[in-house]
Parts: C-alpha cells; structure tokens; sequence
C-alpha cells in the first residue's frame, strides 16, 4: 500500500497530495474517495479536518484477504499499476 511505503520512508503520514503525486492521479479528490474508501472499510484511520492524520489500522496484505469484495478492488488496481 503506498500510504504504508511513505510512511515507512518518511516516518509520518503523506499528505493527500503526496499520495496523488506517486499514484499519478490527476487530482486529490481521487485521492480522498479512495482514501475514503480504506476508511469506511475499516483498514486507515484519520482525524478529520486534522492534516496528516492518515494511519494504517490493517496492513494491506491481510485487508485483501479479510475482505474480499474490497480485496479484489484492490487487487485489481494493483494488476492496473496503481496502488492503492
């Protein structure tokens, strides 16, 4: 996962920028519904309105296997080259 990555290299949570930059997407909202996403599933945890909060509750290779119909989004992205 590459919020995991960044936070491993810098030893603090990416900002949602950050996360675009290295997913090379086109804009933060894409970003923030896919973040959104690992929220509402139970796998990142942040502090709303509060920056750099995003933290990761479930790694992300033991997230695809404990929920499949959100693991194989995942799966997929990754096959596509983007990492989620």
């Amino acid at each position: 996962m590459v919020i995991e990555a960044l936070i491993a290299k810098h030893g603090y949570s990416p900002s949602l920028r950050e996360i675009k930059d290295r997913l090379n997407l086109k804009s933060v909202c894409a970003v923030q519904s896919r973040v959104g996403g690992l929220i509402e599933a139970g796998a990142c945890t942040a502090i709303p309105g509060q920056a750099r909060t995003l933290r990761v509750v479930i790694p992300s290779a033991a997230f695809v296997k404990a929920d499949r119909s959100y693991g194989d989004r995942v799966q997929r992205y990754q096959q596509q080259g983007v990492a989620v």
